[in-house]
């Protein structure tokens, strides 16, 4: 399946809920497929075809998420720019991924144009088109073994490598409710869209909610918590420990069936703490760049105080060389393992070891149950 058949899908068939609440606006799944259909003659007038790599840098979670929809609609391949970016880092990434166009908001685009003048801006507008009805009309001409999307690793490690995944890495299981959620729910993600977007993508294919601040705060999240429910808030290690010393009130979070704790490792004292204070589940996923959530503690049971959780649908965990206590390094193979990167605007495909397995470098133990713990 192709990531722009799933977001046809939630438009067409969820049409009158809010896709996105944002600090700047709302948006609903209707007016999202009408945001993006506006844009893509103009896209197509530009020189965008499918296939091709576009840098989409919009910072507002609103153009963002327009921007997403309006270039799967159109079958190019959005490379996205991790938030604070520099006009350094938009021509680096055009140079990575071979990209020609970059997609902007409006607002930044006479900006861009000047700074960037080996590079054809191309604005987000929101001007509305048609309604969305079934069945689709819109499916652009790619397979869903091709590259559809391309994210920057954080570079914490090395130089950001340009990670591209196939149309099957993000869409495969999102129909299933046990894994990806349900549409009629609520989800906070206090920071910007597009560095949460493997979790956004899973609830947008659903039709449910997102609710996004532009950075992290302590009072909006913990405001916005007190005056509606959330089916989960997605949340770093370091927002945990936020919240868990500034609020406190221990019934402002009574509404939030649970936290997912994103991005680094989770102390299990600091789980335990705020489970204790306030009394909501926090639960664990463990993946990498170069894979899309492999592991997950799952919904249904308590979190399992220390581990990630239990591999997720279409993913396999093995522990290779453990020593006297279970513990080796962490490989796994996975439907959602990216299919390689960009490197000076060529693909490179990864290279598995023997039975399509990858390297994590991370250690860890399984327990019977086949739980994770990484160390």
């Amino acid at each position: 399946m192709l990531i722009s058949e799933v977001l046809l899908d939630a438009m067409a068939r969820h049409a009158d809920r809010f896709a996105l609440v944002s600090e700047q606006g709302s948006v609903t799944y209707n007016q999202l497929y009408q945001y993006a259909k506006g844009n893509l003659a103009e896209m197509a007038s530009a020189g965008i075809r499918p296939g091709m790599p576009v840098v989409l840098t919009c910072g507002s979670s609103i153009e963002f998420l327009v921007g997403f929809v309006a270039l799967e609609l159109l079958g190019a391949v959005p490379a996205m720019m991790n938030p604070g970016y520099t006009m350094w880092d938009i021509c680096q990434a055009a140079k990575t991924v071979g990209a020609r166009h970059v997609l902007a908001a409006k607002s930044e685009t006479g900006l861009f144009a000047a700074q960037l003048p080996d590079l054809q801006v191309c604005p987000v507008r929101l001007t509305r088109q048609t309604r969305l009805t079934l069945p689709h009309p819109d499916v652009p001409d790619v397979k869903d073994t091709d590259v559809g999307l391309i994210r920057f690793s954080s570079g914490t490690t090395g130089a950001p490598k340009a990670v591209a995944y196939s149309h099957d890495n993000w869409t495969w299981g999102i129909l299933d409710r046990s894994y990806s959620g349900e549409p009629e729910a609520a989800y906070l993600c206090p920071i910007s869209c597009s560095i949460r977007l493997g979790r956004c993508f899973r609830s947008w294919g659903v039709g449910a909610t997102i609710f996004a601040l532009d950075s992290f705060s302590t009072q909006k999240t913990a405001s916005l918590s007190a005056y509606r429910s959330f089916q989960r808030i997605w949340a770093s290690p370091v927002m945990l420990k936020q919240l868990l010393d500034a609020v406190s009130d221990r019934a402002v979070l009574r509404q939030v069936a649970g936290f997912s704790s994103v991005g680094s490792y989770l102390p299990p004292a600091l789980q335990q703490s705020f489970q204790d204070k306030f009394g909501v589940m926090v639960y664990q996923y463990y993946g990498q760049k170069e894979s899309i959530n492999l592991v997950e503690m799952p919904d249904d049971k308590a979190p399992v105080a220390g581990s990630v959780g239990k591999a997720v649908p279409g993913s396999e965990i093995r522990i290779v060389e453990p020593d006297a206590d279970g513990v080796g390094e962490i490989q796994y193979r996975s439907i959602r393992a990216a299919v390689g990167f960009m490197e000076e605007g060529r693909f490179a495909p990864r290279t598995a070891l023997p039975g399509g397995w990858f390297s994590t470098g991370d250690s860890g133990r399984l327990d019977e149950a086949g739980y994770l713990f990484v160390m």
